[in-house]
């Protein structure tokens, strides 16, 4: 698993239920999940990390056989034997182009009703833009269908649903 936020920590932690062992190549020192994921991560006897690493190659015929490390900052290289490579990394939501148009957190995500309405009437959020996601990709599909429940009940309300 390539990546060291909430996506990468909960789904390692979802693969160790199904693998040996899951190695977690985090680019940083440090960990950027959930206080709750990197405990539960470093009391799990299935999960190992290597800090300060990239992934720079993936190797294999039929599948995944090894992938090479790179230290952050360093020369040096590390091949490391695996049978598949997950990554997470870069999950940021694209909510900028909205400015102050509606309530945001902190992070930019969209502030919603639990059916995936906004603050403005017309403007519906679902999956990685809707504050509080929690980052699965069921959670989105069910996101995305309570916003177009809501958005449909909007329009129809209008006359146009």
């Amino acid at each position: 698993m390539v990546g060291g936020g909430d996506a990468a920590l909960q789904e390692a932690l979802h693969l160790t239920g199904f693998c040996r062992s899951v190695t977690l190549v985090v680019r940083g020192r440090r960990l950027r999940a959930r206080a709750d994921y990197v405990a539960r991560a470093a009391d799990n006897a299935r999960m190992a990390f290597r800090w300060q690493s990239e992934v720079s190659d993936v190797f294999g015929d039929d599948g995944v056989d090894s992938v090479r490390l790179r230290q952050v900052g360093a020369a040096g290289t590390e091949d490391l034997a695996c049978r598949a490579v997950f990554v997470q990394i870069g999950q940021e939501s694209a909510t900028a182009f909205l400015g102050d148009l509606v309530a945001r957190d902190d992070t930019g995500a969209v502030i919603t009703a639990a059916d995936g309405t906004a603050n403005v009437a017309g403007v519906f959020a679902a999956g990685l833009v809707r504050a509080g996601f929690p980052g699965l990709l069921v959670n989105a599909a069910a996101d995305g269908a309570q916003a177009a429940l809501a958005a449909h009940a909007w329009l129809a309300e209008r006359g146009a649903g």
